[in-house]
């Protein structure tokens, strides 16, 4: 609901606290694309911060779940 509401008001939904795929394949079917949260890491201090992105780049969309 709040997603389709973000969405008709022309914004841009980001969904904060995602932590499993569950969650991730819910937000995904109510038409949210943008996540964050312990799904992809813990908070991090700054200098973990920056290793964290050179290791791994850009994470980008996620693949939806074919269930």
């Amino acid at each position: 609901m709040m997603v389709a509401l973000g969405q008709t008001l022309g914004l841009e939904v980001i969904a904060e606290g995602m932590e499993t795929v569950e969650q991730r394949d819910f937000l995904a079917g109510s038409g949210c694309r943008t996540y964050q949260g312990y799904f992809f890491s813990r908070p991090l201090p700054p200098e973990s911060f920056e290793q964290f992105v050179r290791h791994r780049g850009h994470v980008g969309p996620l693949r939806e779940s074919t269930a």
